[in-house]
């Protein structure tokens, strides 16, 4: 679901921005602590339209209404800090706004419970993976201002480029947080690798929004994506028998060629793996070097903080491997559809077939003059499709061939390239 998956996504635009900031006031932290799990009570039946609303590649209004009554809130701060945070429409007080939404009384237990009920009672699909590590994020959101522990993470948030110490932190931190804190600095956890992530995101928006340490929540944004890409080197599990392939290597002679004489921009590979399943569907990405890392799940890159070689935050490109709703073999064509009822509002200037599989590439436009390119490859046998997108602004976007080249060039570990 996107609006989920976009509240840690489209965060990747707050880690890079270095004139955000917080209050962090005594007045702006919420007025109670919620624990860091919560029963979730007999009543608590999902409805059939809540999955279905929670797969969705696109949000709408319904995933709301179709939520629980009694937890209607929480999911409500699921929906309004995805779109607090919209890359697109990025937002100059997002740290602390996500915080206090998040952080409202009551709100981490409902987003616990829907994460813990949704996991029970629906398809496996990316909301249900994501709103567990919602929920922990909002457990640390919820936490009152703590002066001495504030005072130790200052200490700890000092150096740029030392990630904090956590072990250091646990008996320091509120009751709350400690927990998690705990699996965090051991690695381990019932929660596993989503659970590290929450706790991850989560003390750094703490620490910001209200410890008023300028630019912690984007330093542990950044720990979350190699975290997350530490946590793909084990075997997987999910019974797939493609799923946890080795990707072949992949080539970025080709996106290097497309680049026009005088632009600097080159590409090189890396691979990584785009869900949390560890060793599971791994990609051979070719992607362009100095970008930023975003967060997992997924590989995502941005152009920068400000100006860098001529890419800016909104320059983005972003691999995947997706379902958009039921995780299982399907015919892909009939369920992909018509790509521009995904992008509203762009033009489809091209579409074409990759080669070297099923699948197609598709060049759209904005009304602005940005422009977007896709490269999806998919097999019916496969219970995720393949997805190399790029976005890039007008004044970048006679530079999208050597992306869309860099893209066509990957190769997704679990569906075959000939």
């Amino acid at each position: 679901m996107r609006h989920t998956h976009r509240l840690l996504t489209a965060v990747v635009g707050v880690a890079v921005l270095a004139t955000l900031g917080a209050c962090g006031d005594d007045s702006s932290a919420p007025t109670s602590a919620p624990s860091t799990t919560a029963a979730v009570g007999a009543d608590v039946e999902l409805s059939a339209e809540f999955c279905t609303e929670l797969g969705r590649e696109t949000p709408t209004p319904q995933f709301v209404e179709s939520a629980p009554e009694q937890l209607q809130e929480g999911a409500a701060a699921v929906v309004a800090s995805g779109e607090a945070l919209s890359s697109q429409e990025p937002n100059p007080n997002g740290v602390t706004e996500l915080a206090d939404t998040l952080g409202a009384d009551g709100v981490a237990e409902q987003i616990d419970q829907l994460a813990t009920a949704a996991a029970e009672q629906c398809d496996s699909t990316e909301g249900v993976e994501i709103l567990p590590q919602i929920a922990i994020v909002a457990t640390f959101a919820g936490g009152e201002t703590d002066g001495p522990y504030c005072d130790a993470l200052r200490t700890e948030f000092a150096d740029p480029s030392e990630q904090p110490t956590v072990e250091s932190l646990v008996e320091l931190a509120p009751a709350e947080q400690r927990e998690a804190l705990e699996q965090l600095a051991s690695g381990a956890g019932t929660g596993g690798v989503g659970a590290n992530l929450g706790a991850l995101l989560g003390l750094g928006l703490y620490a910001e929004a209200r410890c008023d340490i300028d630019g912690a929540f984007g330093m542990m944004f950044l720990a979350s994506a190699f975290s997350g890409e530490a946590a793909g080197s084990g075997s997987g599990s999910s019974g797939e028998s493609t799923a946890g392939d080795q990707p072949e290597p992949a080539d970025a002679t080709p996106a290097n060629a497309a680049i026009p004489e005088g632009v600097d921009l080159s590409f090189t590979t890396r691979e990584a793996p785009l869900t949390e399943e560890p060793g599971e569907y791994l990609v051979s990405a070719v992607v362009p070097v100095d970008w930023r890392p975003g967060p997992p799940p997924g590989l995502s890159l941005t152009g920068g903080s400000g100006d860098v070689n001529g890419f800016g935050i909104f320059d983005e490109m972003t691999f995947r491997a997706t379902c958009g709703g039921s995780c299982e073999p399907k015919d892909w064509a009939a369920e992909l559809g018509d790509i521009t009822e995904r992008f509203r509002g762009f033009t489809n200037v091209q579409e074409r077939p990759v080669e070297g599989s099923d699948g197609r590439v598709v060049t759209l436009e904005s009304s602005t003059g940005g422009v977007t390119g896709v490269v999806q490859r998919w097999d019916d046998t496969a219970a995720r499709y393949f997805e190399c997108s790029v976005k890039l602004d007008a004044d970048n976007a006679s530079l999208l061939p050597p992306f869309l080249a860099a893209c066509e060039a990957s190769r997704p570990g679990w569906i075959p390239v000939s």
